[in-house]
């Protein structure tokens, strides 16, 4: 009985697009956008929403954009470093608890993969 074993290239594994969660994200946002910016007698009705001014929808839409640009910052250049920061000081004070290395990855370099 012989297995075949298909290795994913490192292209493949972790930048994969995560598809139902990139359609969930712009059908969450085109619907908040038309409940800001035009929204339906029945759905205003329905919502109870109240008026807003056209300068308070901009500004609530900057505000949105600007948390984006800042979480989006934070998590491409200040969060890796102050994971690695964090990971420092834990070997620091722990230096008997490292990082232990996983089974299978232990297992597929003794097979030679």
């Amino acid at each position: 009985m012989s297995s075949t074993y298909v290795q994913k290239s490192a292209a493949h594994t972790d930048h994969d697009l995560p598809v139902p969660f990139v359609i969930t994200m712009v059908g969450s946002l085109l619907v908040a956008s038309y409940m800001l910016f035009d929204p339906t007698k029945w759905l205003y009705d329905l919502m109870q929403l109240t008026y807003l001014s056209k300068s308070f929808k901009v500004f609530i839409l900057v505000l949105a954009l600007g948390g984006f640009v800042v979480a989006y910052v934070a998590e491409q250049y200040f969060l890796p470093q102050l994971a690695r920061f964090i990971g420092m000081v834990n070997h620091r004070l722990r230096p008997k608890h490292g990082k232990k290395r996983k089974q299978y990855k232990l297992i597929q370099e003794s097979m030679h993969f």
